[in-house]
């Protein structure tokens, strides 16, 4: 009911965009809600094994974390489970300007422009990328495991997050849980690095309330290792960004040359973990580089920030006063350290 209520009040933007996406992607999350199980049966069945029931008992320790210690927004989410049977829960198509870092933008009621567009089906989601890729643009589809429906739904625990290793898990719940407290229309950048950072550092506060100091170890790790690939990212895009300005009328071809000399950069970096080791493997365009730049870029501000009190209550607080912003991204850039 909820859903069909929405589509309602959407009915006037439906009239003006793809009103079969829209409807196609209500049907799949109609059918998230139906399928989905308190996990307290989940618990007590045996349909699920062992090492999955204690991941979902992790997840309802951390959101009882990120609730009480946190003070990030309570809510009913993750206190049900859907079992889908597939890897991935939707596929994410990105695409942007071939010779400029640029998306091109989608825009949705509710969360405004954002630089991505979700399919519950991958052929739907490898066909809008034909398209876009015949019009001349750069393109690429991923999968996801888990997304955050911003408090209008009850999100599920679902499957294809229990894939995740232990510490992976807790700050993915931590990440999606920010969306649930604070998400800015039309900043997509701004809303993924803050819940970058709060799943990162809430992590390493969970495990140190814990007093794990083998997972802390590589918590540690990987957070020291984000670091080092978040200046990374900043150098190449500043760089790139240059690089396109200065060369007018490159080819595809030059394009891929500059990719691959970035990934030879990276190659030379000294890492402490394997968490990044993919990004010298894949195939790099503007679309899933920018992909980059969403998440990673220059992540060091939220934690010139977060050291002044060192409390996640008055951090949060304190983002919230960009919710007015027009720019947050460029005023949380100037908030005073």
């Amino acid at each position: 009911m909820k859903i069909l209520s929405l589509l309602c009040i959407m009915t006037p933007f439906l009239l003006s965009c793809q009103l079969s996406y829209y409807l196609k992607s209500g049907y799949h999350q109609a059918l998230l809600i139906k399928n989905q199980e308190p996990i307290e049966d989940v618990l007590r069945s045996a349909t699920v094994s062992s090492l999955q029931k204690q991941k979902l008992q992790l997840i309802q320790e951390t959101k009882s974390f990120a609730e009480t210690t946190l003070n990030l927004k309570k809510t009913k989410n993750y206190t049900t489970f859907v079992e889908l049977h597939r890897p991935y829960v939707t596929h994410i198509v990105q695409v942007a300007y071939p010779f400029e870092l640029k998306y091109r933008m989608w825009s949705f009621p509710i969360v405004g422009e954002v630089p991505y567009k979700g399919y519950f089906d991958l052929e739907e989601a490898k066909q809008e990328a034909q398209y876009f890729a015949k019009e001349g643009f750069d393109t690429y589809v991923r999968g996801v495991k888990a997304y955050s429906t911003l408090g209008w739904m009850k999100d599920p625990v679902l499957s294809s997050m229990l894939s995740y290793d232990e510490d992976d898990l807790v700050n993915l719940i931590l990440h999606e849980l920010t969306h649930s407290t604070l998400y800015i229309k039309n900043s997509a950048d701004f809303n993924e690095q803050l819940a970058m950072f709060v799943g990162n550092k809430g992590t390493e506060l969970f495990y140190k309330s814990k007093n794990n100091s083998a997972m802390l170890k590589l918590i540690n790790e990987k957070n020291e290792d984000e670091k080092t690939f978040s200046v990374f990212i900043n150098q190449e895009y500043e760089s790139l960004k240059t690089w396109y300005s200065q060369n007018k009328s490159p080819t595809e071809q030059i394009k891929k040359q500059r990719f691959i000399e970035m990934q030879n950069r990276f190659q030379k970096i000294k890492f402490k973990t394997d968490h990044y080791a993919f990004f010298a493997k894949m195939e790099l365009n503007n679309a899933a580089f920018l992909g980059f730049k969403t998440y990673y870029y220059d992540l060091s501000q939220f934690e010139k920030i977060f050291q002044k009190t060192q409390n996640m209550k008055v951090f949060l607080e304190e983002m919230k006063f960009l919710e007015k912003s027009k720019n947050p991204e460029e005023d949380f850039r100037k908030l005073k350290i």
